[in-house]
């Protein structure tokens, strides 16, 4: 997983989800990196620095708390919601969708 960019941490999504085993693990890592995709295609900029000088921070432990918990929302509702046809994420802005409203590139 050396080319890995999340968000956050695989352990701290899954104590968010609250789950002990290994057997969702690369789910669960699909998940944060769509997450944190996501995030960065709304913030306009990488959120842990690849190659953007406008990255948000140079590591996965330096990502703010406001980003931080948008992605474990974000990782949540694609985990419970998964197979569903129409899900929160779907259906327009969350509440949760303003965390991310200081750290946007406008």
């Amino acid at each position: 997983m050396s080319d890995y960019f999340g968000a956050v941490t695989l352990d701290a999504a899954k104590k968010q989800l609250r789950v002990d085993y290994a057997d969702e693990d690369e789910l669960i890592v699909t998940y944060i990196m769509a997450a944190t995709a996501q995030c960065e295609q709304i913030c306009g900029r990488e959120i842990v620095k690849r190659s953007d000088e406008n990255a948000l921070c140079d590591s996965v432990d330096d990502v703010p708390e406001a980003v931080r918990t948008w992605v474990l929302l974000t990782v949540t509702d694609l985990y419970e919601h998964r197979g569903a046809s129409e899900s929160p994420i779907a259906t327009g802005r969350r509440f949760y969708d303003h965390l991310l409203d200081g750290y946007r590139i406008f």
